[in-house]
């Protein structure tokens, strides 16, 4: 059975709290912990890892979208917020990597490029997946949405480049030439999306039983 978050508010209270902080940071964590609940928290969460692992320094297709969509998927509730996630993540970190980190690759100010419907279909379809099938206390499940997500993204996009034109002949070994090439990509995505999915899930269980224990010993 998957696990669910509570539409509850976070109780932390201050004396929880590292006593090297100062007032000031005490008391804005009081108030941002009062404030929003744990689900806003954990939305807050993964569009910022997804965003983060796509602007930073790494390696091509390294970086935590899918397992944040597979993870947003399972998790969220909420059916719209959950197929957002991965969505404004790519839109805050594209507007970053399009118009600060690669410039020169593109004509004036983008908010929109070629293929982009292929990529953020990709991640849409993602999230269904996780929404559907990722069981997160089933290490069995989570691998086989890595390597499943994984697919999807690769056979979808590269299939995009191909169809657009231009890179590869509009041919059956066009198309099977734009897959070999791209097979160092899927190895990134696989090991990042794996990495990431086991990563945030250890740290979101490990959280959950804070707070449960927490809630215990009040």
């Amino acid at each position: 059975m998957k696990m669910e978050l509570l539409n509850l508010s976070i109780k932390f209270p201050l004396h929880r709290l590292d006593p090297d902080c100062t007032f000031v940071q005490h008391r804005f964590l009081s108030i941002v912990m009062k404030n929003f609940s744990k689900s806003q928290l954990l939305v807050f969460a993964l569009v910022a890892v997804g965003a983060l692992t796509r602007v930073l320094p790494h390696a091509p297709n390294f970086t935590a979208v899918a397992a944040v969509a597979l993870f947003g998927g399972a998790l969220v509730k909420n059916r719209a917020l959950a197929f957002s996630i991965p969505l404004i993540a790519l839109f805050l970190s594209d507007l970053i990597v399009n118009n600060i980190l690669y410039p020169q690759f593109f004509t004036g100010f983008t908010l929109f490029y070629p293929g982009m419907w292929a990529v953020y279909g990709s991640f849409f379809l993602v999230t269904l997946m996780g929404r559907l099938f990722l069981n997160q206390n089933k290490p069995g499940s989570m691998i086989l949405m890595t390597i499943t997500s994984s697919l999807l993204f690769f056979f979808i996009t590269n299939f995009q480049i191909w169809m657009g034109g231009g890179m590869y002949p509009a041919t059956p070994a066009g198309l099977a030439a734009a897959y070999i090439a791209a097979l160092p990509f899927l190895g990134n995505m696989l090991l990042s999306t794996g990495i990431y999915l086991f990563a945030m899930d250890m740290v979101y269980k490990t959280v959950m039983k804070r707070e449960i224990v927490g809630e215990i010993q009040q």
